[in-house]
């Protein structure tokens, strides 16, 4: 990542603001700051903890530059919420591949755990609002602030630069949960209507009375899964596999996964598996820790046509699997005429869209970047939330890009295929078009994007509808 001199001075800084929101918050912050050098940059080591329990650390380099970058962590596994995890580890980067090279490049990093796991989005806007604070009291208020998360962290980052557009003056977004979270958790709910009905006519799909019921659900239904496909009998195993590929096409999910390519039948099933699992975990083991924290049941698919979710396409896809297209309507008809109907509790549903529907009302310059291949946060979050952000007039804000995998792979896909598998090239090149585009107020051209990131990120990639309902 090539160095670039910043030259903010009062052009991106309303600094008796900024000092006014720093003392506000820096109260309740304790630090125990560490001074080492590495064999790599130099720089300083803070941690401490706020009042909340929170875990913060920020790295500093000697020749700081003046650009603070704050990252937002992904969705942790809470268990049962009420039992506080027995340690926090603050992280202040992705990885310490693009840390490195950040603090070689004068950025200083921090980042914080967040009071509580799971879908904490208030909780993380509010650390990443006590993180800058106490960074401001310690090393000084910076020249400008870059917000940088994955996952459930990109809509972290979103939600913290609408909060506060006077303090943000750029942000990265990897993966990101933006197309609204109301939108993602009635998807969640079909992966379970479907499965508990083509597949584990046993699967309960709401109210969750224990993280231990919700797993043993999951489980149960990905057991049967396994179990068809491993079986002697050709028949059982046959019609497993057909209601696999119908479930994942009927949810316009995935052909490839992390780990397969979706090249012929074999590989397509292993894909399938992976995206089913992904979504059912999410919408089973995650389901409960959402339930609670909301008071219920946020999702519904009252008014869902699963028949409408079939497209030539996916006639033409299924056919090549050596099944009839009759089979895979059968199959959405099945779904949508006995398959379970599902009330949201509204109190839940209003407590949920209000822990992160994006307005798209962004001030700063925006990349979003997306794998094209992830089962877990659908690529067409990143369509959603360009729509929003156009409906607000703000389109020459927001860059967009979508890493494509290579046709065929062995193993792990290198990128493009899986949930945020982004290389350290593709993240680090981001944040240098970013911070052009923020230092020079003009959005950096195509061709520097290219080069940056590299030619597996694509600005054209036709990303597919949300799935209709």
């Amino acid at each position: 990542m090539s160095r670039i001199v910043h030259s903010r001075a009062s052009a991106h800084r309303a600094h008796l603001a900024v000092a006014a929101f720093a003392i506000a918050l820096i109260a309740p912050i304790a630090l125990s700051p560490t001074a080492q050098a590495t064999a790599g940059p130099s720089y300083a080591t803070y941690t401490g903890a706020t009042a909340d329990g929170s875990a913060v650390k920020a790295r500093v380099p000697a020749d700081w530059n003046g650009v603070l970058l704050i990252w937002s962590h992904g969705y942790q596994q809470a268990g049962d919420p009420a039992v506080p995890p027995t340690s926090r580890i603050a992280t202040d980067a992705r990885a310490e591949a693009d840390a490195q090279a950040l603090l070689a490049d004068g950025f200083a990093i921090a980042g914080s755990s967040y009071s509580r796991r799971g879908f904490a989005t208030l909780e993380g806007v509010r650390a990443d609002e006590q993180l800058y604070a106490w960074f401001s009291g310690k090393a000084g208020t910076p020249d400008a602030l870059y917000m940088w998360g994955e996952s459930l962290g990109g809509l972290i980052t979103e939600l913290f630069a609408e909060k506060h557009p006077a303090l943000v003056d750029g942000v990265l977004q990897l993966g990101a949960v933006v197309g609204g979270t109301l939108r993602n958790f009635d998807l969640s709910l079909d992966y379970e209507v479907m499965v508990k009905r083509l597949i584990d006519p046993s699967l309960k799909l709401t109210n969750y009375t224990s993280y231990a019921e919700a797993s043993t659900a999951f489980s149960h239904a990905y057991a049967t899964i396994l179990g068809a496909l491993g079986s002697t009998d050709n028949a059982v195993k046959s019609r497993m596999v057909s209601r696999l590929l119908a479930i994942q096409l009927l949810l316009d999910g995935p052909s490839k996964s992390l780990h397969y390519d979706g090249v012929g039948l074999t590989n397509s099933v292993s894909a399938a598996v992976e995206t089913v699992a992904s979504g059912l975990f999410y919408s089973t083991v995650d389901r409960f820790e959402i339930e609670k924290r909301v008071g219920g049941n946020p999702s519904t698919n009252l008014t869902v046509d699963y028949r409408h979710r079939i497209s030539a396409a996916d006639l033409t896809r299924y056919a090549s699997f050596g099944f009839g297209s009759a089979l895979l309507g059968s199959y959405a008809q099945s779904v949508q005429t006995f398959g379970a109907r599902v009330a949201a509790n509204s109190a839940a549903r209003t407590k949920l869209a209000a822990l992160g529907t994006p307005t798209g009302r962004i001030t700063a310059p925006t990349v979003n970047m997306h794998t094209a291949y992830d089962p877990l946060v659908v690529v067409q979050n990143q369509r959603v939330f360009a729509g929003t952000v156009a409906a607000a007039g703000r389109s020459s804000l927001l860059q967009t890009f979508i890493t494509v995998p290579p046709t065929t792979y062995v193993g792990s896909a290198p990128y493009g295929a899986g949930h945020v598998n982004f290389t350290t090239t593709e993240v680090l090149g981001a944040l240098e078009g970013l911070d052009a585009w923020s230092v020079t107020g003009t959005r950096t051209p195509a061709v520097a994007w290219a080069a940056l990131i590299g030619p597996e990120a694509s600005t054209n990639y036709a990303v597919a509808a949300w799935p209709v309902k």
